[in-house]
């Protein structure tokens, strides 16, 4: 089980040191995931095929 208690106030400036010493990701390695954001951010809505969650609202 992970335990995010200790030391999460301190995260984001810890993965900031590490970016700047030169261990962060590569845009080779993120490639993949900006493609699908973009991919998403810019999909058209396709109609549904009659199952749709409780709370979105019916065509």
């Amino acid at each position: 089980m992970l335990h995010y208690t200790d030391g999460f106030q301190d995260l984001h400036t810890k993965l900031y040191e590490e970016v700047l010493k030169g261990n962060g990701f590569r845009l080779d390695e993120d490639r993949n995931a900006i493609q699908i954001v973009y991919d998403v951010s810019n999909a058209r809505p396709e109609p549904s095929s009659g199952e749709r969650h409780p709370l979105c609202p019916k065509e």
